[in-house]
């Protein structure tokens, strides 16, 4: 009977080892699976420890339908297909992988990515910030999702100020003939984009005492460094009383959201944003 050799065996033994490691990393990342599918949390953050700041954030994870596992330097790289529910209750098949390192003597997920996607509603704004490239990991994401979130939101509401501003009134004219205030108004847009839907309000004033309100739309459409003209009646308000009037302006927030992801930014946004979040120590 021919021995194997030495060499031979070393090299079955390196194949197993390698096989077996590949192996139990797949098997990592379907408890992980599990954990996902039925809400168990403490497993979550027990396989995938990083996580713990984020996993509200893991979308309801369904059966993994192909797995795959390689050596990846001090990593296993387990490569993923699964279904899955998004926030709106689709079925949706999607890939993802995770990074599976040993630590202690214990597989963990160290990371992963196509698990956590950030909002629709951001588009590539996080992209333009700086906040995160397309080569982020799911880690990165969770840590820098608030952030991200209160950079967006605090920049909406910035230009939600911007937007009346915007709108500024070129004329203007009231009389009260048979006591109903009346009118003609001229306004343009500065902003640097169509807005539309410009609703206008109009209080009218004996003194300090407001006798009369008037609101109405000032404006369907207007592109932007066009003017427009309307006329307004204020039935209802007593022009007899009014002495004084002052008019007003308002382009609906949500406009606001999209002048928000049309606009250029440097990528410097996001660190300017943390800089400004963060106190920074003084020199001793």
């Amino acid at each position: 009977m021919k021995l194997l050799s030495p060499l031979f065996i070393a090299f079955l033994l390196l194949v197993s080892s390698c096989t077996s490691k590949t192996d139990k990393a797949q098997e990592i990342v379907r408890d992980f699976s599990k954990a996902l599918s039925n809400g168990d949390s403490i497993a979550i953050k027990r396989i995938y420890p990083s996580s713990a700041s984020f996993f509200n954030l893991f979308p309801t994870m369904g059966d993994i339908d192909e797995i795959s596992a390689k050596e990846d330097g001090d990593y296993i790289l387990v490569d993923c297909k699964s279904g899955h529910y998004d926030e709106h209750s689709h079925f949706v098949q999607s890939k993802f992988s995770c990074w599976v390192k040993d630590e202690d003597g214990k597989l963990i997920i160290s990371d992963s990515k196509g698990l956590i996607t950030l909002p629709e509603e951001f588009g590539t704004y996080p992209y333009e910030i700086g906040a995160v490239t397309k080569y982020s990991k799911d880690v990165e994401l969770g840590n820098k999702y608030e952030d991200i979130q209160r950079c967006f939101y605090t920049e909406c509401l910035r230009n939600v100020m911007a937007l009346n501003l915007g709108i500024e009134r070129v004329s203007w004219s009231w009389e009260a003939d048979y006591g109903t205030p009346n009118g003609d108004c001229t306004i343009k847009n500065t902003l640097p984009f169509t807005v539309k839907n410009v609703k206008y309000k109009i209080t009218y004033y004996r003194g300090d005492e407001i006798v009369g309100e008037d609101d109405g739309t000032a404006a369907s459409s207007i592109d932007p460094g066009s003017m427009k003209s309307f006329r307004f009646y204020s039935s209802g308000v007593n022009g007899y009383r009014a002495r004084t009037a002052r008019i007003s302006f308002e382009v609906p927030e949500s406009q606001a959201i999209e002048w928000t992801l049309r606009k250029s930014y440097t990528g410097n946004e996001f660190k300017e944003y943390l800089d400004t979040k963060e106190p920074k120590s003084s020199s001793i």
